[in-house]
């Protein structure tokens, strides 16, 4: 056993992985995400002293976690197996998308709405299209408990990972079931929200962006053909049918929300327009770029 400076250690994986994450703020905070992986101890626990006893296998476990950043460009993610996603961890596998900031920032938004409209007192139903780790399928039941939530994706890992996921926080108000799009829910069955984060990005966007996720993380989940609007427009269409009428007693923020990338928002707001929505809006996200469309 070794003791070493606990600022030392992250100050020296901060050093390491400078390079490829080139942003100190970010750089600092996957060191800090190394260190609680393989001392298993919270950050909160390991600043209550200020040396710590480091095990040879311990040094070889931080060497093998840069390693695997630095010459094979995995994300930190997938090394830990959990990310948080707001007051909820997730556990997350190679290839199924890690969950974004971005998507987690306009998920609680919404469900601040949701209940600033009372909803979180309302028997409801949310289909949560295209769930992959279940991240907005997950929250809304966690955060909305009288709700129904229905969650789909048509990748059986994605389907696995998910109930992984569910059965962590045994929620039984989540339904995952394996489907293309509306493909296995019975035409019967209409909803009062529908929420998607679907794939958006064109082939040649995504071929521009860093091999941490070009390499490692699936492809379908990203990519969609006609510039990336194939399955955004497709879920706004089908959603039409699948939504419910607004209810006299109940006021809904919105009933269709779907991500979308910040180039996007002209096109599928003019789109959702002009297939019926009475009302539609962009929201943009903290950095200032749209990144959600909202219809009802």
């Amino acid at each position: 056993m070794e003791q070493i400076s606990l600022h030392q250690l992250v100050q020296h994986i901060s050093d390491a992985l400078i390079t490829v994450y080139k942003n100190e703020e970010l750089t600092r905070s996957h060191a800090w995400w190394t260190v609680e992986h393989v001392l298993k101890k919270s950050r909160t626990d390991l600043l209550k002293e200020d040396t710590i006893s480091v095990s040879e296998q311990e040094k070889k476990s931080f060497e093998d976690c840069v390693l695997r950043i630095k010459e094979h460009d995995e994300p930190i993610q997938y090394i830990i197996g959990t990310v948080p996603f707001g007051s909820i961890d997730l556990h997350v596998e190679h290839p199924i998308l890690i969950p974004r900031p971005e998507t987690e920032e306009w998920v609680y938004n919404f469900i601040k709405e949701c209940k600033d409209n009372g909803l979180d007192n309302k028997n409801i139903s949310i289909l949560d299209i295209g769930t992959g780790s279940g991240c907005i399928a997950l929250a809304l039941a966690y955060h909305l408990p009288l709700a129904t939530v229905i969650a789909v994706d048509n990748n059986p890992l994605a389907i696995a990972l998910a109930k992984k996921n569910l059965k962590k926080y045994a929620l039984s108000n989540v339904h995952i079931i394996e489907s293309d799009l509306f493909d296995n829910i019975p035409t019967d069955i209409q909803f009062d929200v529908i929420v998607s984060n679907p794939p958006y990005i064109s082939i040649e966007d995504f071929l521009t962006l860093e091999p941490s996720v070009t390499a490692w993380e699936d492809c379908n989940a990203l990519v969609a053909e006609d510039d990336g609007f194939l399955y955004l427009e497709t879920i706004a269409k089908h959603a039409l049918k699948r939504l419910k009428r607004s209810q006299h007693n109940i006021s809904f923020p919105s009933q269709l929300v779907l991500e979308i990338g910040h180039t996007q928002a002209e096109r599928i707001a003019a789109y959702a327009k002009e297939i019926g929505f009475a009302k539609v809006w962009v929201e943009k996200d903290s950095f200032g770029k749209d990144r959600v469309m909202k219809a009802k």
